[in-house]
C-alpha cells in the first residue's frame, strides 16, 4: 500500500488559499517477480476545506525487460471537478533503472 499527502499553496485557488491533497494507492503483483502489477488509486484535492477535484484510476505496470529494469506504466481512470464535470484520465510512463537505487521516470 502506498500513501501520499501533498500540502501546497495553489496560486490558481485564489489569494491565500491552501490546497491539501491526500491519496491512497493499492497495488497487487510484484513487478520484479511477476513482471506485472495492477492496482487502484484515489486522491482528492481540498482547497480551504472544500473538495475541488478528485481522481480515481487504475495503475498498470509491466516489466518489458526485467534484466535492465525497463518498466512501462499506464494509468486509466477519471477526474471529477467541483460542479460534477468528469474528465477521462490516462497516462503512460517509462521507468528505467539508472543505477541500483536510482530510476529515471518519463511520463
Amino acid at each position: 500500500m502506498e500513501y501520499s499527502v501533498t500540502l501546497a499553496r495553489d496560486a490558481g485557488a485564489g489569494e491565500g488559499a491552501n490546497a491539501f491533497t491526500p491519496g491512497l494507492k493499492w497495488v497487487s503483483g510484484d513487478i520484479e517477480r511477476d513482471r506485472w502489477a495492477i492496482g487502484v488509486a484515489a486522491t482528492a484535492t481540498l482547497i480551504d476545506g472544500r473538495v475541488d477535484n478528485s481522481l480515481v484510476y487504475v495503475p498498470i505496470s509491466v516489466a518489458v525487460e526485467p534484466a535492465s529494469g525497463l518498466v512501462v506504466h499506464a494509468n486509466l481512470g477519471e477526474r471529477e471537478k467541483r460542479g460534477g464535470h468528469i474528465d477521462a484520465l490516462y497516462g503512460l510512463g517509462i521507468d528505467a533503472a539508472a543505477a541500483s537505487q536510482w530510476h529515471v521516470l518519463a511520463e
